[in-house]
Formats: C-alpha cells, structure tokens, sequence
C-alpha cells in the first residue's frame, strides 16, 4: 500500500516521470520483491527487471501471491529476468528456470516476459551483463 498511495506518487511529483512507464528493478532479494510487486497485479508498475532473483526463499512461496489472470483485461506489463549461468548452487538458477516453466505453462495474454541466462556469470557478475540489455531497449 506504501509503494502504491505514498512513493511512487512522491517520486512521480518530484521528478519528471512517465507515469504511463513506471517501472520496477531489483536484484537479488530485491529481485524477489520484483516477483512480488508484479503477482499483487496492482498496476503500480509496467516494467519489472528482476536480476538473479532469490524465489526459492520460503520453498518457492513467491507463487502464493499470484493474482495474475490468464484472461486478465489489465494494461500490457513486461517483465525481464536474468540469471547468471553459474548460479546452481545458490539456488537461483534453478528457481528463475522454474519461473520460465511456470510463465511458458500460464500463457498470461498481458505480460511479455524474457528470461535471459549470462553463461559464464555469476550472482554479482551478470549484472552488469543485465543492466546494458535493459539499457539498450
């Protein structure tokens, strides 16, 4: 309730913004919160970046807040999330294919997703891999 009554309006007040365009980036367990905000399904943002995000934290809980609708009639979101190839035992990887699984199987009409894995990177590495391809757009 905070992020959508009180910062975003504070942010969008202060600064010149494209309120049409909000937009939400995180990485790691920020990553998580990305994952968050984007299954409330509240319109608070269009573009959601999570890089190398932590969603098996609570045994992959992130999924319980899912209130996206396959049929839903919502503005157009996107997301774009990223891992780096080496992140196996950290567990991220594994989750972000599982995530890639879940969207493929969801087919949501009003979310264009790309899950991207850096080869070679790591959890810190691939950042910047990510941060010059959603620069780029």
């Amino acid at each position: 309730r905070f992020i959508k009554a009180e910062l975003v309006p504070a942010i969008n007040k202060k600064f010149r913004t494209n309120t049409a365009n909000n937009s939400i980036i995180g990485h790691s367990f920020g990553g998580l919160f990305v994952f968050y905000c984007l299954f409330k399904n509240e319109s608070v943002f269009r573009h959601y970046y999570a890089l190398s995000p932590s969603l098996w934290i609570n045994k992959y809980g992130i999924y319980q807040f899912n209130k996206l609708a396959e049929e839903s009639s919502t503005a157009a979101h996107t997301l774009y999330f990223s891992v780096g190839g080496l992140e196996v035992i950290n567990f991220i990887k594994p989750g972000a294919d599982k995530m890639k699984s879940f969207f493929d199987r969801k087919c949501y009409k009003n979310l264009q997703y790309q899950y991207q894995v850096h080869e070679g990177e790591s959890h810190n590495s691939q950042v910047e891999k990510s941060l010059e391809r959603i620069f780029s757009e």
